[in-house]
């Protein structure tokens, strides 16, 4: 029969595995309510034509159009969330950490819907998050849940 210092030994292995990861720091680069890019994505951005694409999706609806942020490729990547369509406001989204997973880069992403009887804005929004962070050729894999905000 195993000790209990054994059994305590590998719970912690099985959290470590589980749960630990070397954090990886980032910088939100823009985060709101209201974006072009109307369906719900999670994308990596390691190039200036797709950062160039991306920002043209999301900003196209505004007039003027804000500059897009100057990132360096060479050094940096994006990292994008869209939640898509939600059809009142209350809903969030954010990147809440990064971490590394042995050989990719875990994305852990809260999504936040309005408590039940929330008083919400009676209009369609498309919350989002983009953020910028060392750039990284490792896979990259985005974990999404649900958090509500009691």
């Amino acid at each position: 029969m195993p000790s209990r210092r054994s059994l305590d030994i590998v719970a912690v292995a099985l959290a470590c595995l589980t749960g630990c990861g070397r954090a990886i720091p980032f910088q939100t680069v823009d985060q709101g309510l209201y974006s072009g890019c109307r369906q719900a994505e999670q994308t990596v951005v390691r190039t200036q034509e797709e950062w160039e694409a991306l920002w043209q999706r999301h900003v196209e609806w505004l007039s003027p159009r804000p500059d897009r942020p100057v990132i360096d490729f060479t050094q940096s990547m994006v990292l994008a969330v869209f939640l898509g369509e939600r059809p009142t406001g209350g809903y969030s989204v954010s990147i809440s950490a990064v971490k590394q997973r042995g050989r990719a880069l875990e994305v852990q992403v809260e999504e936040r819907p309005p408590n039940p009887g929330d008083m919400v804005l009676q209009a369609t929004t498309t919350p989002y998050h983009l953020v910028r962070l060392r750039r990284s050729e490792v896979p990259v894999r985005f974990r999404v849940r649900a958090v509500r905000s009691d």
